[in-house]
């Protein structure tokens, strides 16, 4: 059993008395991976007479670091579109496209040159296997601002 024999689980509305009906059992398996198992009388709900079961385990688990990938906020525009035009110049011009085979052969063209200006022209960032895509630098400084004021307002608070 995952929770030490004798624990009181359970106190009764009428006698107050204590008992200690639920068992927390486990495989053994898993026994090495609990931490902790202990009973929190404190954090019983209202109107009821189970205590709270509180259970920690302690699973492994592998972290991954993600590729890096491509920080398209901080790029230079300008300089990305300039780019993109010399390379379209190397590209036959738009015209009617005869067969299906001649409509693959260009959208491929169009596809590989996109991504070739994006590879030397957007700069690469690393990525925390925790962050915020939409975190953005605005929002840090709006977060600032309101950290600011709330502190501020806490000083005056009893004015």
């Amino acid at each position: 059993m995952a929770l030490p024999k004798g624990v009181p689980t359970l106190q009764h509305m009428r006698s107050k008395r204590y008992s200690h009906p639920d068992n927390v059992f486990s495989m053994s398996g898993i026994m090495e991976s609990i931490t902790r198992c202990k009973v929190n009388p404190g954090a019983r709900p209202i109107k009821t007479n189970h205590f709270t079961i509180i259970t920690i385990i302690d699973l492994p688990h592998k972290c991954t670091t993600p590729p890096p990938a491509y920080n398209f906020r901080a790029t230079d525009w300008e300089d990305f579109y300039q780019n993109l035009e010399i390379q379209l110049q190397d590209i036959p011009k738009p015209k009617a496209l005869p067969t299906e085979d001649t409509l693959i052969r260009v959208v491929d063209n169009l596809t590989a040159t996109l991504q070739d200006t994006i590879r030397t022209r957007v700069p690469l960032q690393r990525q925390c296997p925790k962050s915020k895509r939409w975190w953005t630098s605005d929002l840090k400084e709006s977060r600032k601002r309101i950290n600011k004021m709330s502190a501020k307002s806490y000083t005056y608070r009893a004015m």
